[in-house]
C-alpha cells in the first residue's frame, strides 16, 4: 500500500483540480487508497486546506464544463428538439441546485472576510441591581 507522502499528495491534488475523482485517481497502483488519502487530509490541517481548495478549484472547473455545455448550438431540426430541450433543463437544474454541493464552504476565495458572520445574543434572568 502507498503511503502519502508530499509528492504523492501534490500529484493527487493536481489531478483532482483537473477533473478527476478521489476514487478514480486512487485506482493507480503507485497510489494510495481513498481511504488513506481521506485519513490523512482528516489528520493534517496544512493538507485539509490545500485539499479544499483543490475541491474548489475542481467546483469551478466542472462550472465552466457545464456552462460549455449549455452554450453549444446545434442544429435543431424536429427530431432533436426534444433532446436539446431536455439538455438544458437538465445542465440548468445541476447548475442551479448543485454548485453549492461542490464549494461546501461556498467561495473560492475561502477568506475570513467572506464568511457569514454569526451572531451572539445573551439572556440574563435576575435582578441586575443586586
Amino acid at each position: 500500500m502507498a503511503r502519502v507522502n508530499k509528492k504523492t499528495f501534490q500529484k493527487i491534488l493536481d489531478r483532482i483540480v483537473d477533473g478527476e475523482s478521489l476514487t478514480q485517481i486512487c485506482k493507480d497502483d503507485d497510489l494510495p487508497s481513498d481511504r488513506t488519502v481521506l485519513r490523512h487530509v482528516q489528520d493534517s490541517e496544512e493538507d485539509f486546506e490545500a485539499y479544499m481548495k483543490a475541491r474548489a478549484l475542481q467546483a469551478e472547473k466542472i462550472h465552466d464544463t457545464m456552462m460549455d455545455m449549455w452554450n453549444e448550438s446545434y442544429p435543431i431540426d424536429v427530431k432533436e428538439k426534444h433532446t436539446e430541450i431536455l439538455r438544458r433543463d437538465k445542465t440548468s437544474y445541476w447548475l442551479d441546485k448543485r454548485r453549492t454541493q461542490l464549494q461546501p464552504r461556498g467561495s473560492l476565495r475561502n477568506k475570513v472576510e467572506d464568511k457569514k458572520e454569526s451572531g451572539e445574543i445573551t439572556i440574563r434572568w435576575g435582578d441586575d441591581n443586586g
